[in-house]
């Protein structure tokens, strides 16, 4: 009898011997380890507040399982003495959400509340599978972003314009919010995502290319919270470098790389300038010709992108040159101004235009003496102006 006694201790006592609770590489453990008291087997670990569980073999816990409110990892997980964990490649990131429009959220002086009978149901996820190693902690995780896919149209733009359907990634933090039930008594804190997709709010986007290749600002008419109202606002930009702007000014980028740019609201005392290669421009190749004759709007951008027809200049433009001109011949002149104006617009019959040097900044009220006249453009020739 005691024989059998004895031998029943004996194989009890590697299961008593085998679950401990002991720190290890600094951090608390709770489970199963071997002959030199490093977890082997199934156990629970506290990493700098990342409670981890699974089957452990030293550095490494397979099949393991870390859990919070608003994430859950499945997987392998490496650590160390620091409180940072690896996620292992393959292993699978579950992230919980509500959205705003399933539940009822509200701002107060405080922060944010969340109603919790709302809650129940309205829970959703979405799972990232790792494809490389992800390095976290606790602080970490709590300030890492939910990213959300969704959809939205470009309202207010011309149909003739035929803008995409912009597909864009939102990003929506980890908040604390308090919690408060049916009856208005507050019962705590919770950390949760929460994504508003809704119109009006994250409607926006820089340089979002379409499948015709051109890139998109845009601006939603919206409620900003707590702001107000904004103005819808866009720009496009096609491959090429043309763009048309909401407010009706565009720009004709053509293959030799001289550009026409048209502009709603530019009149200077009631003259017409075109300015040609000013310093906003580079050098030999831009042309800027604001609010020259009617030429505005899309049905113009259309029909000039399209290259149905030249742009028309009316007799009569003031055309203003770098300053580099100064110290040009009256062939050289000509030449450019037939090079960086004239190739790429129309003129009529009897066409007749002064010529003045840029020697200040191009602004509202700005004059152009006569001593800054170099000459006339008229039907194709420069004449220079008598000295």
């Amino acid at each position: 009898m005691k024989k059998k006694v004895l031998l029943l201790i004996a194989l009890l006592l590697p299961l008593m011997v085998g679950a401990k609770k002991l720190t290890y590489l600094g951090h608390q453990y709770d489970g199963k380890v071997n002959g030199q008291n490093i977890p082997e087997g199934k156990g629970k670990i506290d990493i700098g507040g990342l409670i981890i569980e699974g089957m452990f073999n030293g550095k490494t816990i397979n099949d393991a399982t870390l859990k919070t409110d608003w994430l859950k990892f499945d997987g392998s997980v490496e650590y160390g003495r620091e409180d940072a964990v690896t996620l292992k490649e393959g292993g699978v990131l579950t992230k919980y959400y509500y959205q705003t429009q399933d539940i009822r959220v509200e701002r107060n002086y405080n922060g944010w509340t969340i109603y919790e009978s709302s809650l129940p149901g309205k829970q959703k996820n979405t799972v990232e599978n790792l494809s490389q190693d992800k390095v976290i902690d606790n602080q970490g995780l709590q300030e890492e972003p939910l990213t959300l896919p969704f959809t939205f149209e470009m309202t207010g733009i011309p149909s003739e314009l035929n803008p995409p359907i912009v597909k864009k990634k939102g990003e929506f933090p980890l908040m604390k919010y308090s919690i408060w039930t049916r009856d208005g008594r507050q019962e705590g804190y919770m950390y949760a995502y929460v994504a508003n997709t809704q119109p009006g709010v994250n409607d926006f986007v820089e340089g979002y290319k379409d499948d015709e290749g051109r890139s998109w600002t845009y601006i939603g008419a919206g409620e900003f919270v707590f702001i107000g109202k904004r103005e819808m606002q866009f720009f496009v930009i096609y491959p090429d470098g043309s763009n048309y702007v909401y407010d009706g000014s565009w720009t004709l980028s053509y293959p030799s790389q001289k550009k026409v740019m048209f502009h709603n609201d530019f009149y200077e005392k009631g003259r017409m300038l075109l300015l040609v290669n000013g310093d906003k421009y580079e050098e030999g190749k831009d042309v800027a010709v604001r609010k020259i004759g009617e030429i505005t709007g899309l049905s113009d951008f259309l029909t000039y992108y399209s290259e149905q027809k030249k742009v028309t200049l009316p007799s009569g433009v003031e055309i203003i040159v770098p300053e580099k001109l100064k110290n040009m011949s009256a062939m050289e002149i000509e030449k450019f101004l037939q090079d960086n104006v004239f190739s790429i617009v129309k003129t009529s019959n009897l066409f007749a235009a002064p010529i003045y040097i840029d020697d200040r900044p191009l602004r509202s009220g700005n004059e152009y003496r006569s001593n800054n006249c170099l000459g006339r453009y008229v039907d194709g020739k420069f004449i220079p102006q008598k000295r």
